[in-house]
């Protein structure tokens, strides 16, 4: 038989089949493992964990924070709060405890959080008017959706634009439906469809943001929040999105559900949860929002998040067909944990504690216990017992919130390792079989360590069972980072610049924030200085206001923490004033290297050494030593030769802007000094890197082969250093760098000479350290061969403005040529003309990008002399970034905080290593809260009302522009100055120039002995008894009918007043000044004061003796009213302020008082307001503390006093000099009868020590909660017999007590602070100088209080019948001039009412104003007045606003009459003052260059705005124009330009924009 050989095979037939057969397993194999490594992926996808990073809360008990929730839950505090005081709605109108009383509640328990109409629409960029119509469930959700992304470390800006999901539980919308049952068709509006649809909750969020991912309102009833969490989970999975926000919220506001509920009997009968317990009757109804954060868990440890938990499982089912409706179904939860352990891939012993759903049902507890009995316990070998709680029983249901409450007290009690106690649980339920079950109920706190499972990992469950039907379950496992692989020990920590920054739209924010910051690390000492200033610079947004902290450690941040206003070592601030500045990037030139220069930043700064590496790269071929060994190794001595001088600073120049670049900085023109130029040029694009390096080698070699030179600074102008050289033939100028700052170069025996010349002409000089004549003539043998050595460069046109040696222009094209830097090595370096050119293009922030600061001191000077020359304003900031002698590190640091208080925006998260360095929590924003609230539903479920009597009384001061009388040369007149200080009274005096006839200075001085004055060398000690001052009479005695004389007294400048005695004093000085003025003929007075009161937003804090000389004044306008002329006040003085005070006093005032703020005058109004217009906090007494009423024996303290009893005060504190006398005896025994515990100390309210004493032992017993000043004495004095021991008698009480009283509170925490003024400090009151100053004072504090974050409101009051400080005399000559007197009762109820209304100061008066009115208006009140008349009818107030009102009338004139010049500015004034009447602001609150989208104008207010102001100014408004992101100065501008056109007659062009508004709709 044949045998095949090989080849015989290999040609058998079949073989190309075997072949073919083998390739096609083999891809199939190849497939197979592809198509494994898929499946696996989407398994591993499927079931990743997901890690929580973040979390925000509000829950009752005052759980305003997850930490403040812990606290309540870890005590074992039971946070639910009987409904006495009506928080919710009229329980005395609904409350029965016979449960089948039809439309009644048999329970008065409620879980409910504070204030739920407040909310900051200004900070979320929503108008007051939509912000009422929207439903406050979705308000609370933003602000916890904000702090939450906030405590994860995430800054909401740097998430705009990202797929991140919202997923939120809402299941009620209790505002709208009883809106629509209380309120009337016609009062519906747009926005209460959008602001109340349970869709939109989610989406606004979305939209405030600008997220991409889902936005989902989930409403499972009480299992909502979990649904949300599931559906979050899933999309995460499924790659949906990359984060998430997920939780519930819930508000209990209409009664009808409570009412159903307690019919269907599912209420608990005491008002209190008692899960698990034998006496569990029912559940109690509750209030709150919960929010968390998510991400894959694979992204959060890739982004270095703080993880807090992670979800390892969610399940989610539905009960089907039960035993009722209602009723749970044991089977469906038994299956719905079993789904949540299967996608945990998990086993129930792996899990050991259970966070039930335990509402304390009698039919809900053993079926949910039975269930987790069923799965956890039975068949499981379980090394101890299942533990089990619920928050329930400490808050309540929060029925769609539930859920996120259980969620965010499972993750505490991992991050705590602790299971707080389940309180209420005294007796087990018989229903429940405890012995058949391996189960135990938390009810003592537990360390849950002891219970971990096998593996040491700590697990627990979390169930929510909707009474519809919906159940879910979650798994959550505690966090341990992985080890790092492969960790070079070497590398180190990254760095951290050590600065904490802080930044609000409103200054009291930031001020409340170090406050909360300040507690924070008292209470975790532990928190390192790295993590804070990474949480606080890139995981927060940054505002207006600004303020940077730059401790050494965290002890020295709290200590900077307690520092709230002014810049102090160690802390800056600003106020970012627009939304973009222009910046300059300025490269020093040679002259400013040092040995050692940007190592620090190359070591511990990777983006700087990557873009310095880069630059090495390319000179490093080009030079004979390496330069990093020139810069800082050892051929160190190489550096200041010209060769390696000129690349060591390019090369530091350029890696350095680049860095800045790549930090935020966006340059708008760069600039640079000789070789700076270079770097300046590379960085506009003109050559590329390599080239620039070719450029910068050749020109240093090249011009260090040059003979030896020297140069000169000659401290003069450049036009005087000409004529210096006339007889230096030889020399000529090389830099022209500042006004006085001339460099001249040449050979060293020339350059000797001359200096030897110029010092003996006694002209500074200074020898710089060079060893060449740049550019002089010395440089001419090396430029031939400079063009050959760049003849192959590429030059462009510069991508960005550079301004040019030669003349500081933007020469563009011509420096996009060789022979440019040809010549540039040549020709004198004028950086004067750059400096000056900066200037003109109005630059704002110039950084010096080297290692010196020689630059930005040059541009200093230009500056001064362009505000002495041109008599501008312009600001510059300049900043330096490197500085010999400093660390690196601590040099860019500073520089960085400079600009960002400048108002620059930094790119943190590329400053900051986010991802070596996790965030960690910190207190979140401090919104300003104001109320909005459907006025309906506020008059239903309010209870504290303002009387109908006294719904006429109120009023409010607010601040207008104004302007001087005239436009005449400043100075003209005779002036006498007495100033604090020679050098302050200069300040004013030299703007005055050569103008006055007669120019008089004079100083003053306050001390504790008394004060002194000096006028033309002589002193002279005042009289203690206030008596008028025969120096100043006699200087004051030239002053004829045809020479008159100016007195303009000053207080700014004067130092604060820290004792009585300065105060004493500083009223001996004005008394002895006004009484001088009053004897001396022909003589007006003006007064400047400093930060004597404030307007909104004011950075610098109000000065109480400041306040007191404004009260002072006050006065004088009404007693002097011929010599008094007016106050000006200004923020802080400085030479800007003493300018524009000289040209107001010598152009003369209109108003009694004006305030100096940003260089705008301002001039105060009395506009009367509504209540309802007004927050109302519903503020409930509390019982557990002390309210303190200073003046409390006075019969307006004991009114206090009773209407705190009546509204459930328990514990009251009259403090009193005297004590209880007469009839107060029985005023207090009666309060006393009505439960209330009465205390009267004997305290003199000016002795501070006393004061604090009292004080300290109140607080032995038991907290203080809030105080009352209502102490004071009224005596009408005329000026002339006053004496300064009298006015002080008369003022202390007010003065020093309300001081100590403030300062002594300073660390409780009081939820109000009120004080007792006067309309005396309101518009001065005649025979009260002491009066005016003493409430002016109350008035000064309280808003300094404001400003410092703390509770606090002013009531100016008028007079009050039966008080003990009108006589009937008094009395009756008040109300013929129209001041009524006030009902004790009726006004002490408005206390009461404006106690709740979150406004600074308010007055209270009932006045005839067709009495008053042109009485005060014989004297100097200015437009004080001109807003308030009498209304017709009290109904008339709720109606104010008309088609057309004089003062559109007048401004239509006005518009006409004005040069076209001016029609802008008039317009914008208009625009703004209309703007902020649509959305009920100040018109000093607006941001005129902000776009009006982000102020919260809408379409619908923006056609509202367009028909008023169109119908005024005959100007159609492009409504779509200003929804596109413009600001009211392009509007203002649009429509002068339109108005413009049309009184010319010219054509309009076709505005087809308001085509689109109904798109816009």
């Amino acid at each position: 038989m044949p045998i095949n050989t090989g080849a015989d095979v290999e040609n058998a037939p079949g073989a190309d089949m075997s072949k073919s057969t083998q390739e096609l397993m083999l891809n199939a194999l190849k497939e197979i493992k592809t198509l494994k490594r898929q499946l696996a992926g989407y398994q591993k996808a499927a079931h990743e964990p997901i890690a929580i990073i973040g979390m925000g809360c509000r829950y009752p008990g005052g759980s305003t924070g997850p930490d403040a929730f812990w606290d309540r839950l870890y005590n074992g505090v039971d946070c639910i709060t009987q409904q006495d005081n009506n928080e919710r709605w009229n329980m005395d109108d609904l409350y029965d405890p016979n449960p089948d009383a039809p439309g009644k509640i048999y329970t008065k328990g409620l879980g409910i959080i504070d204030d739920p109409d407040l909310f900051d629409a200004e900070f979320f960029g929503i108008s007051p008017r939509e912000a009422e119509d929207i439903d406050p469930q979705h308000r609370l959700m933003l602000e916890v959706c904000h702090e939450t992304m906030e405590s994860a470390g995430y800054a909401p800006g740097r998430l705009n634009g990202s797929r991140t999901g919202v997923f939120m539980g809402i299941a009620s919308a209790d505002y709208a439906h009883l809106g629509s049952i209380l309120g009337r068709a016609e009062d519906l509006t747009p926005w209460q469809g959008i602001g109340n649809a349970m869709s939109a909750a989610p989406c606004r969020i979305s939209y405030l943001y600008n997220f991409k991912g889902p936005a989902l309102a989930l409403d499972t009833a009480c299992s909502s929040a979990l649904t949300a969490l599931h559906y979050a989970c899933q999309s995460l999975r499924q790659g949906e999105c990359d984060a998430a926000l997920t939780g519930g919220v819930h508000l209990v506001l209409n009664p009808a559900i409570s009412i159903v509920f307690a019919k269907a009997r599912m209420l608990s009968e005491d008002g209190h949860c008692k899960t698990f317990d034998a006496a569990a009757d029912g559940y109690v109804r509750s209030e709150g929002c919960g929010v968390v954060m998510l991400k894959r868990l694979s992204d959060a440890v890739a982004d270095g998040d703080n993880i807090l938990a992670l979800v390892k499982g969610t399940a989610l089912n539905q009960d089907g067909k039960s035993q009722g409706f209602t009723a749970p179904n044991e089977s469906a939860q038994e299956d719905v944990i079993r789904c949540a352990l299967q996608q945990a891939q998990l086993q129930p012993k792996d899990v050991s504690y259970i966070e039930a759903h335990g509402t304390g049902t009698p039919l809900g507890d053993p079926i949910e216990l039975g269930a987790l009995n069923s799965v956890y316990c039975d068949g499981q070998n379980r090394r101890h017992p299942l533990l089990v709680g619920s928050a329930k029983t400490n808050i309540g249901h929060s029925e769609a919130a539930a859920g996120a409450a259980g969620l965010i007290k499972l993750i505490q009690s991992l991050q705590h390792r602790t299971i707080p106690p389940h309180i209420n649980y005294k007796t087990p339920n018989p229903y429940i079989p405890w012995s058949k079950m391996a189960i135990q109920v938390t009810d003592k706190l537990t360390q849950w360590d002891t219970y971990a499972a096998e593996d040491g990992k700590l697990r627990g469950g979390l169930s929510a069972f909707a009474f519809t039907g919906t159940n879910v379950h979650v798994i959550l496992e505690e966090y341990s980072p992985a080890p790092t692989k492969d960790e070079s020990p070497a590398a180190g920590k990254p760095w951290v610049p050590p600065l904490v920054t802080a930044s609000a739209k409103q200054p009291v924010s930031v001020s409340q924030w170090q406050d909360a910051m300040s507690q924070h690390l008292e209470a975790n000492p532990g928190l390192g200085l790295d993590h804070i200033a990474r949480t606080t610079t890139a995981g927060r947004d940054h505002y207006k206001y600004r303020s940077v902290f730059l401790p050494n450690d965290t002890q020295h941040l709290q200590t900077l923490l307690k520092e709230k206003r002014g810049q102090q070592e160690g802390i800056l601030r600003g106020v970012k004033e627009k939304p973009t500045y222009k910046v300059a990037l300025l490269f020093s030139g040679q002259g400013a290297q040092f040995e050692g220069m940007g190592k620090e930043l190359y070591q511990q700064v990777p983006l700087f050494r990557q873009q310095l590496d880069q630059v090495l790269e390319q000179l490093d071929p080009l030079l004979d030593q390496p330069l990093a060994e020139v810069m800082w190794g050892g051929q160190s001595e190489l550096l200041n030769q010209t060769r390696y001088t000129q690349p060591a600073l390019f090369a530091l120049e350029y890696a350095l802007a680049k860095t800045w670049m790549q930090w935020g900085i966006k340059a708008d023109c760069v600039a640079g000094h000789s070789v700076g130029e270079i770097t300046a040029a590379a960085i506009a694009g003109v050559f590329s890197l390599a080239d620039a390096c070719k450029l910068v080698a050749a020109r240093a070699r090249l011009m260090g082969e040059t003979d030896a030179g020297s140069m000169l600074v000659v401290f003069a102008d450049q036009k005087q250093t000409q004529e210096l050289l006339a007889d230096h033939p030889e020399l000529e100028i090389c830099a022209v760098n500042g006004p006085q700052n001339t460099v001249v170069g040449g050979h060293p025996d020339h350059i000797k000479n001359l200096q030897g010349a110029l010092q003996s002409a006694s002209i500074q000089c200074r020898l710089l350290p060079v060893q060449h004549a740049f550019h002089t003539q010395a440089m001419e043998p090396v430029l031939a061969q400079f063009q050959a050595a760049i003849k192959d460069i590429k030059f462009v046109t510069p991508r960005m403005r550079i301004l040019s040696n030669l003349n500081g222009q933007h020469v563009g094209k011509q420096m996009a040529d060789a022979e440019y830097w040809v010549q540039q090595i040549r020709n004198p370096v004028n950086f004067l003309a750059c400096a000056q050119g900066m200037l003109e293009a109005q630059i704002d922030v110039a950084l010096e990008v080297g290692p010196g600061a020689a630059l930005v001191s040059m541009l200093q000077d230009a500056l001064a002399q362009h505000h002495t020359e041109q008599h501008s304003d312009i600001k510059l900031e300049t900043v330096a970034c490197l500085q010999k002698k400093h660390s690196s590190l601590d040099t860019i640091t500073r520089a960085m905080a400079q600009l960002y208080v400048a108002g620059l925006d930094l790119n943190w998260a590329q400053i900051m290593p986010v991802k070596q360095v996790e965030p960690v929590v910190l207190p979140t924003y401090c919104y300003q809260k104001k109320s909005f609230w459907n006025e309906t539903l506020r008059a239903y479920m309010q209870r504290q009302e303002l009387p109908e009597k006294a719904r006429n009384w109120l009023y409010q001061l607010r601040w207008e522009p104004t302007e001087p009388l005239h436009e005449l040369p400043v100075g003209q007149g005779n002036w006498v100055l007495l100033f604090p200080t020679y050098s302050i009274a200069d300040e004013f005096a030299s703007p005055l120039g050569d103008n006055p006839h007669s120019l008089t200075t004079g100083c003053y001085q306050v001390t504790e002995q008394g004060a002194v004055i000096e006028i033309a060398q002589q002193e002279e000690t005042l009289s203690g008894e206030g008596d008028a001052s025969p120096l100043l009479l006699q200087t004051l005695s030239s002053a004829t009918q045809q020479q008159p004389l100016k007195l303009v007294v000053s207080t700014a400048g004067l130092g604060q007043l820290g004792s009585p005695a300065g105060y004493q004093a500083l009223t001996g000085l004005m008394l002895s000044i006004a009484k001088t003025v009053q004897q001396s003929p022909h003589v007006e007075l003006w007064l400047i004061t400093e930060c004597a009161t404030a307007t909104p937003n004011q950075v610098a804090e109000v000065r109480p003796e400041q306040a007191m000389v404004l009260g002072f004044a006050k006065n004088l306008t009404l007693e002097l009213a011929d010599k008094m002329r007016s106050v000006v006040d200004v923020e802080s003085w400085s030479a800007q302020a003493a300018k524009q005070c000289t040209r107001v006093i010598s152009n003369g005032l209109a108003q009694p008082w004006v305030l100096l703020r940003q260089q705008k005058l301002l001039a105060p109004s009395v506009v009367r307001v509504t209540a309802d217009s007004l927050a109302n906090k519903n503020r409930k007494l509390k019982e557990d503390g002390f309210y303190v009423i200073a003046g409390g024996t006075g019969s307006l303290g004991l009114s206090i006093a009773e209407w705190m009893v009546r509204m459930g005060a328990k514990h009251i504190a009259l403090l009193s000099r005297s004590g209880v006398k007469d009839a107060a005896v029985e005023r207090v025994e009666a309060m006393r009868k009505l439960g209330a515990q009465v205390v009267v100390p004997k305290v003199d309210l000016t002795d501070r020590a006393a004061l604090a004493s009292v004080l300290d032992s109140l607080r032995k017993d038991r907290p203080l909660l809030g105080a009352v000043h209502a102490a004071g004495l009224f005596e009408l004095c005329p000026v002339q017999d006053l004496t300064v021991d009298r006015c002080q008698s008369l003022m202390a009480n007010k003065v020093l007590g309300m001081q100590w009283l403030d300062e002594l509170t300073e660390q409780d925490a009081l939820d109000f602070f009120a004080g007792y003024s006067s309309i005396a400090s309101v518009w001065g009151s005649a025979g009260n100088f002491h009066y005016s100053a003493a409430n002016q004072v109350v008035d000064a504090i309280i808003q300094r209080r404001r400003q410092q974050g703390k509770p606090g409101i002013s009531l100016n009051w008028g007079p009050w019948a039966e008080s003990g400080m009108v006589t009937d005399e008094s009395g009756d000559q008040a109300e013929k001039r129209g001041l009524l007197q006030m009902d004790q009762s009726v006004g002490t109820q408005a206390f009461g009412r404006l106690l709740n209304c979150d406004q600074a100061q308010m007055i209270v008066a009932d006045i005839n104003w067709s009495r008053f009115k042109p009485l005060m208006e014989i004297t100097a009140v200015g437009s004080l007045l001109k807003s308030v008349t009498d209304p017709e009818n009290p109904a008339d107030l709720l109606n104010t606003e008309v088609e057309l009102n004089p003062e559109d009338i007048a401004f239509k004139e006005e518009l006409a009459e004005c040069p076209e010049e001016e029609r802008a500015e008039r317009l914008l004034a208009y625009l703004k003052q209309q703007l902020a009447n649509a959305l009920q602001m100040m018109p000093e609150e607006l941001d005129d260059t902000q776009p009006l989208i982000d102020m919260g104008i809408d379409s619908l207010l923006a056609v509202e705005f367009k028909n008023r102001v169109t119908k005024v100014t005959e100007v159609e408004l492009p409504v779509v124009r200003m929804l596109g992101g413009a600001n009211l100065r392009d509007v203002s501008q649009w429509m002068a330009e339109a108005y413009n056109t049309q009184i010319s007659g010219d054509a309009a062009p076709e505005q087809d924009d308001d085509a689109l508004v109904e798109g816009v709709l």
